[in-house]
């Protein structure tokens, strides 16, 4: 449905548009998902009856505004796709809440936060335009780190960072 917009615009690669029809988060960038497993091929259909291939699975991983690291699991590399995309199915099976209001989006975490992550707000053409802050790439494989707290995260588990805090 994206496809279907009444303005033309180049496609960025921090905005991802939050979708209900996707069963899967799927972006065209591979420079954005991190650990990718390209061992997973597979198909997803578009809503225009057009099939486009999967070149593996990944994570993405991203900045809350509040500056908390996040990781978004389970992301298809889809090379000819031309915009990001969040699945709201695939978020409220993680355990986040999503709720479609008027105009706006809103999203929150998953137990035991379940605090605000964002509100986003609709387009002129019905969009749900999500843009993402992206880390630097900070995983349990890599023990590059910013601070003290990545090292404890890491240490623990990958222990809350809200957790780490109170410690």
């Amino acid at each position: 449905m994206f496809l279907a917009c009444h303005t033309m615009h180049e496609p960025s690669d921090n905005v991802w548009l939050l979708d209900s029809g996707y069963s899967n988060h799927m972006t065209g960038n591979k420079n954005l998902v991190a650990h990718l497993d390209q061992s997973v091929k597979t198909e997803v259909k578009l809503g225009i009856d057009k099939t486009m291939d999967v070149d593996g699975k990944g994570v993405v991983n991203i900045l809350t505004k509040q500056g908390e690291p996040k990781t978004i699991l389970e992301v298809y590399y889809v090379p000819s796709l031309k915009h990001n995309l969040i699945s709201v199915g695939q978020l409220t099976q993680k355990g986040y809440r999503v709720i479609f209001q008027g105009q706006e989006c809103v999203i929150y975490d998953k137990p035991p936060s379940k605090q605000l992550l964002t509100k986003v707000q609709m387009t002129r053409n019905k969009l749900f335009p999500l843009v993402m802050n992206y880390s630097d790439q900070v995983s349990s494989f890599t023990v590059a780190r910013s601070n003290d707290y990545w090292l404890w995260h890491f240490c623990f588990g990958h222990l809350y960072f809200s957790s780490l805090r109170l410690l």
